[in-house]
Parts: C-alpha cells; sequence; structure tokens
C-alpha cells in the first residue's frame, strides 16, 4: 500500500503519540482516537476513507471486542481489514478477537522500532486478496511466533 489511511483508537495516549510519529514518517495518514464513539462516527462518516483499522482492546469505556463488533455490524465497515493492537498476549484475547471479526491480531511492540515494523507490516499486505488463516492470524515485531497451533485459534 503506497500511502494508507489508518485509524488507530486505543486509550493510551503516548501510544497514540508513538503510533501517530510512525505512520507519519513511513508516509501513512494516522486519524487516531481514545474515546470509542467518537471513533466509530468518524469511521461511519468519512472523508477520509480508512484503509486500516487498528484496536487496542483494553479501553476502559469500551472494549475493543465491542468496537470491533459494531464495525462488522455496519455494511459500509464490514469489509474493512480490522487489525486488533494489543499488549494481551494470551489465548482467550486472540481467540476472542478472531471470533468477533479481526483480520489480524498483532501484539504491541514495546519499541518505537517495533511499531515501525508493524505499521511496515500492515501497510505491505494486500487487503483486497488477504484471506485470514490460522498461520497469519498473529503478528508480533518484538517476538518469535509462539509453536502452539493452539494460540492461533
Amino acid at each position: 500500500m503506497k500511502s494508507a489511511c489508518i485509524f488507530y483508537i486505543d486509550d493510551d495516549v503516548d501510544d497514540i503519540g508513538i503510533f501517530n510519529e510512525c505512520a507519519e514518517s513511513l508516509g501513512h495518514r494516522s486519524i487516531s482516537y481514545s474515546e470509542p464513539n467518537e471513533f466509530i462516527n468518524r469511521l461511519k462518516n468519512p472523508p477520509p476513507a480508512a484503509d486500516i483499522v487498528m484496536v487496542d482492546l483494553n479501553m476502559p469505556s469500551t472494549s475493543g471486542y465491542d468496537v470491533i463488533r459494531e464495525i462488522r455490524n455496519t455494511p459500509s465497515l464490514s469489509k474493512l481489514p480490522v487489525i486488533v493492537h494489543s499488549t494481551a498476549s494470551d489465548t482467550h484475547s486472540i481467540q476472542m478477537s478472531r471470533e468477533v471479526g479481526a483480520t489480524m491480531y498483532i501484539r504491541k511492540p514495546a519499541s518505537y522500532s517495533g511499531m515501525k515494523k508493524t505499521i511496515m507490516h500492515v501497510t505491505s499486505i494486500n487487503w483486497r486478496t488477504f484471506k485470514t488463516r490460522d498461520d497469519n492470524f498473529y503478528y508480533s515485531p518484538d517476538l518469535p511466533r509462539p509453536k502452539n497451533p493452539a494460540f492461533y485459534v
């Protein structure tokens, strides 16, 4: 993807700042929110239209799962790639994300370079032809892929 418009929601303003800085340094546009209702409203009312949506799971008012459900239940948004971007790496969080309709699960990186790798990864995928499978659902820029297949769903 040459230049993507990435919509990102996270309750941590520091994470939003780092994400925005990394995305913009790579030539992408980042539209970021910390409030789920504003985020969903903006997604539903372009321009700009999102190319990719990234969602933190653990937010105080509305969970990332609920945000994903809302996106998947909105016909005009239902085909968008929705990527979970979370520090959680437990099997339950990963499985639940897939069940509610996430396209991919990315473990939130612990470094600036990891964040850049994450953004490069999601913007290098041809989302029109991408099909979620067990072997491509989970990605971590900082850690090797776990060997347990049950980890992937």
